[in-house]
């Protein structure tokens, strides 16, 4: 009888554990139309993104070793995973990739071994306008790794 009692319990637990709401059909339409309007407002443009200096530098470089300021820059990009390249049901289409780009230069500022002060200064793209573009080959590398400008150092003299 105890065997029985502690079955018929684990059952009626089991099945109201996995019993199934009905869903209200007006509160989920409203959340689907919201989440829509949220996607759309992403567009597909450039986005100001911080830029780790060391990041973009040539390996051989000699400076990627030594204190400058400032570290991080900010550029423009356009940035797939902050924007949205799809159809009116949420499902994503297009890539966010560069349309438009322009070499754009930083200052750096470089003390050397005697405390004087060095400037260098450093080039890669800025973004200036982004598109919805199908994926192909050509354009599925990540869009921020188009800092392959010229980034190298070159020293100005004050």
């Amino acid at each position: 009888m105890k065997v029985t009692w502690v079955v018929a319990t684990l059952v009626v637990v089991v099945l109201a554990v996995t019993e199934c709401r009905p869903v209200d059909q007006n509160k989920a339409r409203k959340g689907v139309e919201k989440q829509m309007k949220q996607l759309k407002k992403l567009k597909c443009k450039p986005r100001q993104q911080k830029l780790v200096v060391k990041d973009v530098l040539s390996a051989d470089n000699d400076v990627k070793d030594a204190d400058f300021w400032p570290q991080v820059v900010v550029v423009k990009r356009c940035d797939d995973s902050c924007s949205y390249c799809g159809d009116d049901i949420g499902v994503e289409t297009k890539r966010c990739v560069p349309s438009k780009t322009k070499t754009k230069m930083f200052y750096l500022a470089q003390y050397d071994d005697q405390g004087n002060r060095h400037y260098t200064h450093f080039k890669t793209q800025e973004h200036l306008r982004c598109s919805c573009t199908t994926a192909t080959a050509d354009n599925t590398a990540d869009n921020t790794a188009d800092n392959s400008a010229d980034t190298t150092l070159r020293e100005d003299h004050e």
